[in-house]
């Protein structure tokens, strides 16, 4: 026999060794030392276990029975397992094992119920959730009765089921071992489970409470359909409520030992079991919980009892994909809920995946220009208004604010301004009635300041980048080396406010293209008359002064004209690709006389030659491939695509439409004053024009500056073992890479960050996920899909693990029927509890009559990566063995056949 105790209190120094006294006891260890209020017990622990397998044998009964059996033979290795629980139950235990309890319990209270739990080793590890895996007791009262359940949750390492998990997940089956918590029960008017991050959407701003009547056990096994509530965290409000039908309740059995299913009264089911004032003490709760746990969303368990909220366990949630998208941008007061939310805007404008630390002021510095105009216009409602929301690996754009400033242009200028918004809203504003003082207040509003002045806003930012402002270009990597960590952080801060103000003003290049644009459509749709049914798209064909982006490919073509005409240096280009090809190049006069004009094209376009508008993509200074790729694309193609003689033709065309137009609108009445204004029109519209691609260029500069200045902290930061890879820093927000930086972080939660949403921006910059074109509270959400009823072949329920599948349907009404069930096959059933687990490695999806977000069905769906769908009565509406398509994100279930 051991010499380590076989009991521990809470309280106790050692109750936090998971070793000692498994997950489940660890965790009540530490709530309880942190002074939460969770009811009194101990532990029994794996010393105690050990020594009662060591002394009764059943070490070798194990092994014997184990080794005997092929354990992806599911029947065998059932029965393999109850012979060891069999032989657990029969087995005696020691008197000093039984001394140990029986004082441990005495201390608890004469004539206490108790609950007994499962607390094993390998359980509630971030990369298996052990949850239920094992067994628990419930008003267990007396000795010999918490003996027996004691020695029934030893039994319970060796299910089947729990053999299967551990093998899955490759757990050591000679190390395992199984503590026991023997606590206090609460008889629970109200109880139920709290996810303090939204498993659904992975917001970590919100917290889900599923409740019911009764004990915790009710909702945790998902015999019935508690309330669920989604609060957010930072006001303690709910967002939304869903009565659920609560038919069953959990209570203690007549006989005062155990628990028994009880009806619920009509009147109980009919009303929500928390009130507002209860949700918001629980949700506080749950997030000082959370905090506690280093910002990690927990699963909770809880319990009401006179007014009173009780902490029974808390655990880490697994198999959701948690990024703490809020914590990028600190700067939003309230993000705000039930609005809606376009992709498009990020998809026409930004392009690619989006990182944090691109968006942390990209982002910030859009959102401040927008913020700003509407206070300047006097747009009430606008002007605090939360305009982007970062989103798993991109950023969305709020889809209807538009309209607020929409309204007031002309008619035909609205279309310019609100492409993104939702249809309805298109629609509204296109109908909405125009007022030429609403145009005429707004405009002189805008004289106040030179950027929202119409006609001022061009000459203000021209003279800014076309100034040869040398201070967009930061320092160079050299220079910032010699900068202590705090003025490296200045210098950023420096250069990203610069970006911020420069930004105020050049976010009105969409309010003021939209009105000279839309004014001039409307002119040529009222009066001109000619043949051409291009002509506004002609109108705009090309620029009278070439832009920066015409320059620089000019440039670029030329270079590989010297490269044409010279056969040696083709060779060289062809035997040697990417980065070899310009150092092989400094072996030969003629090489080093093309690298000469290279570098200088090389200076003065740096920043350039990167696809998508991220930091994160490298620019031709940094990847010798971007421009070997350009001039191979130029070699490859003849003398007749010459951009030279492409800007010839299209200025040509430009010119003719022009002419075109002029020619239309003289003729007419009024005709010298539609010419007039064409004029002034078309002037404007290619200034802007030009404007536009100048300024993308220009404040790459900046861009560029500021990612010189963040790879200097990325190489800090590596030389001081903070981050994993090169690519870490790029998925922190602005505060949170200061925050590492400056050795003020939460390491855990920030390797988590990173991780999370390092996969998302790969899948959103690989295309292997397409964001949904709209989107609110975190959820897809679609204007084009019609409405149907029953007899359409869709039904809708509540989708509780997202994705989609399309399968053939297994109705399986009862546990024991569950060898029916093929793979890939979609299990129907009424609910799951872990009974129902090792069906979950062979299904694609799952469909269930009852059980919330929080049920195990959608727990285990969502670890398992699959769908699952709560849709009531679906044993009766899906036919066994009908094709069927579940949709987890829509919550709706569809037939493809019936046959």
């Amino acid at each position: 026999m051991g010499h380590a105790p076989y009991t521990q209190r809470f309280q106790d120094d050692v109750a936090c060794q998971h070793d000692v006294v498994g997950g489940k006891a660890a965790n009540l260890g530490r709530l309880t030392q942190a002074g939460f209020n969770v009811p009194g017990g101990f532990t029994v622990t794996t010393a105690a276990y050990r020594d009662f397998v060591h002394v009764s044998g059943l070490g070798d009964v194990v092994a014997e029975h184990l080794a005997a059996v092929d354990l992806t033979d599911m029947a065998k290795l059932e029965q393999a397992a109850a012979d060891v629980r069999a032989r657990f139950l029969e087995a005696a235990v020691p008197p000093a094992l039984v001394e140990a309890i029986a004082k441990a319990l005495a201390d608890l209270g004469t004539d206490t119920y108790v609950a007994v739990r499962s607390s094993g080793t390998a359980e509630d590890l971030a990369e298996a959730s052990f949850a239920g895996q094992h067994d628990t007791y419930l008003d267990v009262h007396g000795t010999e009765q918490v003996l027996d359940a004691v020695r029934r949750c030893w039994s319970s390492l060796w299910t089947a089921r729990a053999i299967a998990y551990r093998s899955k997940n490759k757990i050591d089956e000679t190390r395992v071992a199984l503590a026991v918590v023997v606590q206090n029960m609460v008889p629970s008017q109200v109880s139920g489970v709290m996810f303090t991050g939204n498993p659904l959407t992975t917001a970590t701003d919100e917290i889900v409470v599923n409740a019911s009547w009764g004990l915790g056990e009710a909702v945790v096994s998902g015999i019935t359909q508690p309330d669920e509530f989604v609060i957010k965290h930072h006001a303690l409000a709910v967002r939304t409520r869903i009565l659920g039908a609560k038919e069953v309740q959990v209570v203690r059995h007549p006989s005062g030992q155990g628990t028994v299913e009880a009806e619920v009264p009509n009147a109980d089911r009919a009303r929500f079991c928390l009130s507002d004032t209860q949700l918001a003490e629980l949700a506080a709760l749950g997030r000082s919980v959370t905090e506690y746990y280093e910002r990690i969303p927990q699963d909770i368990e809880w319990a009401l009892v006179d007014g009173k909220f009780y902490l029974l366990q808390s655990r880490p949630i697994t198999g959701v994909a948690f990024s703490w998208d809020e914590d990028v941008e600190p700067w939003q007061q309230y993000p705000q809920d039930d609005v809606i939310w376009s992709y498009g805007w990020t998809d026409a404008y930004w392009t690619g995946g989006v990182t944090p630390l691109f968006y942390a002021f990209r982002g910030k510095s859009y959102q401040g220009g927008l913020q700003e105009a509407h206070r300047i216009y006097g747009l009430k409602g606008a002007e605090q208004a939360q305009w982007f929301k970062y989103h798993k690996g991109t950023s969305y754009y709020q889809a209807d604010l538009d309209s607020v400033i929409a309204k007031v242009l002309p008619p035909a200028c609205r279309a310019f301004v609100v492409p993104f918004a939702t249809p309805a809203t298109q629609e509204a504003t296109a109908a909405a009635p125009f007022s030429f003082s609403a145009l005429a207040t707004l405009q002189a509003r805008g004289f106040q300041d030179p950027h929202y002045n119409v006609f001022q806003f061009l000459d203000v930012q021209s003279k800014l980048i076309y100034g040869g402002s040398d201070f967009v270009d930061g320092l160079s990597a050299d220079a910032l080396r010699t900068h202590s960590d705090s003025a490296l952080i200045r210098h950023t801060d420096q250069q990203v406010k610069f970006e911020h103000d420069y930004c105020v003003g050049a976010m009105q290049l969409l309010q003021h293209a939209a009105l000279v644009f839309g004014l001039l459509g409307s002119l040529l749709e009222k009066y001109y008359r000619g043949k051409n049914p291009q002509i506004f798209a002609d109108l705009m064909a090309g620029t009278p002064k070439q832009t920066a982006t015409t320059v620089e490919n000019l440039w670029l073509w030329d270079l590989a004209t010297q490269l044409r005409k010279s056969p040696a240096l083709v060779e060289q280009f062809r035997a040697h690709e990417n980065e070899a090809f310009f150092e092989v190049l400094e072996e030969t006069e003629e090489g080093r006389s093309w690298l000469s004009e290279y570098r200088k094209f090389l200076t003065a376009n740096a920043h350039r030659g990167h696809a998508d508008r991220d930091i994160i993509y490298a620019r031709r200074i940094e990847d010798p491939s971007i421009d070997y790729n350009a001039l191979k694309a130029c070699l490859s193609a003849d003398e007749t695509h010459d951009p030279r003689v492409v800007e010839e033709q299209t200025n040509r065309r430009r010119e003719a439409a022009t002419e075109d137009a002029l020619n239309s609108l003289r003729n007419g009445p009024l005709g010298a004053l539609k010419v007039e204004a064409f004029k002034v029109l078309h002037d404007w519209v290619l200034k802007l024009l030009i404007y536009r691609d100048d300024e993308r260029h220009f404040i790459d500069r900046n861009t560029m500056s500021i990612k010189r200045a963040y790879l200097e902290m990325n190489r800090r930061l590596t030389e001081r073992g903070l981050v994993e890879t090169d690519r870490d820093f790029y998925f922190l927000g602005i505060e949170e890479l200061y925050d590492l930086f400056l050795g003020r972080a939460n390491l855990p939660l920030t390797k988590a960050k990173i991780t999370a949403r390092m996969k998302d921006f790969d899948a959103i910059a690989s295309h292997a996920v397409t964001p949904p074109t709209f989107m609110q509270n975190n959820q897809p959400i679609s204007f084009t899909e019609a409405e149907t009823d029953d007899g359409s072949g869709v039904f809708r329920g509540v989708g509780m693990s997202g994705g989609q599948v399309t399968g053939r349907a297994r109705v399986v009404k009862q546990l024991k029927d569950i060898g029916q069930v093929q793979q890939g096959e979609i299990l129907v059933c009424h609910a799951t509890d872990p009974g129902w687990t090792p069906v979950f490695l062979v299904i694609s999806s799952v469909v269930v009559q009852t059980g919330g977000m929080l049920s195990h069905a959608a727990c285990l769906a969502r670890e398992y990566g699959f769908p699952a769908v709560q849709l009531t009565g679906a044993m009766t509406k899906i036919p066994d063995g009908a094709t069927i398509v579940v949709d987890g994100d829509a919550g709706t279930v569809a037939f493809v056949d019936m046959e």
